[in-house]
This record gives structure tokens, C-alpha cells and sequence, in this order.
């Protein structure tokens, strides 16, 4: 695993030179994400879409968060399935997660999530939602973790989690800071 650098989250001189330096790359990425949210044509699910993401590079607890809302979910009567990409995997999906599946095609958090209830692996999020629609009768709200800068489907409620610790370091967008947007 990749470490995060430590200039993101660093208050001195040294690191306000290397965010500054690296800050035009940083234009360029929040410009092609500008582009993303205006160009992605969004398709809204038939089921809930509730959607668990973070402003930051890197973990603040998305998919164990996502895990907890399952089980309350599951518990107050709702049949909730993951939606996830499958992060670190080779498969595209749409994809139902198997107990035969490994984290080389699938990815780790996607491995976890399964364990708790039934997941998919979806690339392309709007295609998994289309494939879970299609078993509406297994699935009535779809939990998507780390989705919130996938533009490809609508979310009906958005959680976003914040790393008490680490905040948002030095509020720079990647790479002259840790933040996606």
C-alpha cells in the first residue's frame, strides 16, 4: 500500500512549497472532475441508492460504516445488497460476488463486504444497480461504498466521512493535498 505524503497533512514551510509547486496538477484534476459531473449521464435506480464516501485519499472507515448500515438496515426489515467497484480487482463487473471469488478479481473490500451480505462489483455503478433491479424481489435499497465521487448513479442519501485526525490535511486536491475534490 501506497503511503499518503506527509506534506499533505504537515503545516511548515517545506510542505506549503511542495503543495504550491504541485498546485497547477492539482487545477488539471479538479477540472477533469468538473468535467465528470457535467458530462456522466446519471441513471437513477428504481431502489434507494444510499451512498458512503469521503472527501479524502485513502480509508476513513467507509466499508466498515458500510457494514454497520447493513445490519441496522437488515435489522429494521429492509433487504439491502452492497454495491461497491471492486477496488484493486480485475473484474468489471456487473458482478454478484461468489464465495469462490478472490481479492485478485474482486478486491479485498468487496471479499469483506460479501461476508455480511450480498455484493456487487460494478465497475461502471450504473450497470450493478441495473443487475440488482433485476432481483428487486432479493433486494429493496442498495448500500454503495466509496461512491461519492462516482457520477454514474444517483444517490438518494449521501454519508460522508470525515478522519477526526486527519481532517482534510492542507484542503489541496490531489496531488498537492489529499483531497479527491
Amino acid at each position: 500500500m501506497i503511503e499518503a505524503p506527509k506534506f499533505w497533512y504537515e503545516n511548515n514551510l517545506s510542505s506549503k512549497i511542495q503543495s504550491v509547486i504541485l498546485f497547477p496538477l492539482s487545477l488539471v484534476w479538479i477540472f477533469v472532475s468538473i468535467l465528470q459531473k457535467i458530462f456522466v449521464k446519471k441513471y437513477k435506480s428504481k431502489l434507494k441508492v444510499i451512498c458512503i464516501g469521503n472527501l479524502n485519499v485513502g480509508g476513513t472507515g467507509k466499508t466498515p460504516f458500510a457494514i454497520y448500515s447493513y445490519k441496522i438496515l437488515k435489522k429494521i426489515g429492509y433487504k439491502p445488497v452492497f454495491l461497491t467497484r471492486g477496488y484493486g480487482g480485475f473484474l468489471e463487473g456487473p458482478i454478484k460476488v461468489k464465495d469462490t471469488h478472490n481479492s485478485q478479481e474482486i478486491g479485498d473490500e468487496a471479499l469483506l463486504l460479501n461476508k455480511i451480505g450480498p455484493t456487487i462489483v460494478s465497475k461502471d455503478r450504473s450497470l450493478g444497480a441495473k443487475l440488482i433491479e433485476n432481483h428487486k424481489d432479493d433486494f429493496d435499497l442498495i448500500i454503495m461504498d466509496d461512491g461519492l465521487q462516482n457520477y454514474q448513479l444517483q444517490q438518494d442519501l449521501k454519508f460522508l466521512l470525515i478522519d477526526k485526525n486527519l481532517k482534510f490535511g492542507n484542503k489541496f486536491c490531489i496531488p498537492s493535498g489529499p483531497l479527491r475534490e
